[in-house]
């Protein structure tokens, strides 16, 4: 989608980044088995601790926003909806500095839903403290999280499984009666030295792929500025013409 991601590959390979291509993509694969078992193990921790109901991050958060929804000032304002005016504690300003913020939240026990005008339970799918100030207010159930971080949730994220390839091919020679292919012939090196990079080039080296060829600032053109032709051409007072091209203004200091 962005250059974001050829430059996290480029971090990703870059102890393998000088071996053949079947090796790069064997690096990748055990990389990720023994990521998927390592997040495995974890997760099967979680499933034995009958007191957790969640992964063990969102448990974590829970009790962060616990402790910091018990120092907020609740008022029940609904008649028969449970709605909330959340105060959130004064932050530590000095004489007329300090401004006291409050947050409107509506839950729904039924649902296990929740509504604050922080937006953050709609943004991360998570309670906010100001959900479980409310509900230690009004006293009633509910976790307000997504089913998403539930432990049998995380555990079947997990406990999927990879094959290797070894067993059908090793893939270095083609098969028989099949296509023989061959590296480029233009982007093969033929110079002596050692490379000076070994990144994955991709739309960031675009200029850098022109041969370091100038461009005109003007029109993108491959001529200097001072040589487009998007500038008009004005005559002067003894019959000479001349380009009229803008200067750049200096940078003060």
């Amino acid at each position: 989608m962005t250059t974001n991601l050829a430059e996290v590959y480029n971090w990703v390979l870059k102890t393998c980044r000088s071996l053949p291509l079947t090796a790069i993509v064997e690096c990748i694969l055990r990389g990720t088995v023994a990521y998927l078992r390592e997040r495995f193990q974890q997760a099967a921790l979680v499933m034995r601790d009958p007191q957790m109901v969640y992964c063990r991050k969102m448990t974590e958060i829970i009790d962060k926003i616990i402790a910091k929804g018990a120092l907020h000032r609740v008022h029940f304002m609904g008649n028969q909806d449970y709605f909330f005016e959340v105060s959130v504690r004064d932050k530590g300003a000095i004489g007329m500095g300090s401004s006291t913020v409050t947050m409107e939240c509506q839950l729904w026990p039924e649902t296990n839903t929740c509504v604050c005008s922080c937006n953050k339970p709609k943004l991360l799918n998570i309670p906010y403290s100001h959900v479980y100030a409310a509900r230690g207010k009004a006293g009633i159930a509910g976790t307000y999280v997504s089913p998403y971080f539930l432990k049998e949730a995380v555990m079947a994220t997990w406990s999927g499984e990879l094959r290797g390839w070894r067993a059908l091919a090793d893939f270095t020679k083609p098969p028989p009666n099949g296509a023989d292919w061959i590296p480029h012939l233009e982007t093969k090196i033929i110079h002596r030295g050692r490379r000076k990079s070994r990144r994955i080039r991709n739309d960031m080296d675009a200029k850098e792929a022109t041969g370091g060829e100038k461009l005109c600032l003007a029109c993108g053109g491959g001529h200097l500025r001072k040589d487009c032709e998007s500038y008009p051409i004005h005559r002067n007072a003894d019959g000479t013409t001349e380009r009229r091209v803008p200067q750049c203004k200096a940078k003060k200091n």
